[in-house]
């Protein structure tokens, strides 16, 4: 049981060193110390509060106007926080993180039972696949 807590410590430790992480926890730094992203989120705050005040009151057509610009106003800023390249880095930085963490998952879920579950075209059965080989 103690070797397979200490495997489980040099695999966390080996995911922190992993370059994946260390480009979205670098990633998501920069995100966080962007000025106009920083900018964009309060912005985004601020309309849901409004959209919250809005939703709780809204009965007449000029309040559901309203409702439904602010709710168009908050898609819009989403989309262009979205467009920062901070933001763009940070997020395909986390797209590869997971695509490890998820790789990582599918081995240690093989070595076990010999299958992985079927995702993304995959049967399930790793005898027909030749992706991955039991060892």
């Amino acid at each position: 049981m103690e070797q397979v807590v200490e495997k489980a410590r040099d695999l966390g430790e080996a995911i922190l060193a992993s370059e994946p992480y260390k480009r979205m926890q670098s990633a998501e730094d920069v995100m966080q110390n962007d000025p106009a992203v920083a900018a964009m989120l309060s912005r985004i705050s601020e309309l849901k509060n409004t959209f919250q005040s809005l939703q709780g009151k809204a009965q007449s057509e000029g309040e559901l106007l309203d409702l439904k610009n602010c709710v168009a106003e908050i898609e819009s800023h989403q989309k262009q926080l979205n467009q920062l390249p901070t933001v763009q880095e940070a997020m395909e930085a986390r797209q590869a993180f997971s695509a490890l963490m998820t790789k990582i998952n599918q081995i240690l879920e093989f070595t076990i039972t010999g299958e992985i579950a079927a995702a993304e075209g995959c049967s399930g059965s790793c005898g027909t696949c030749g992706r991955m080989q039991r060892p």
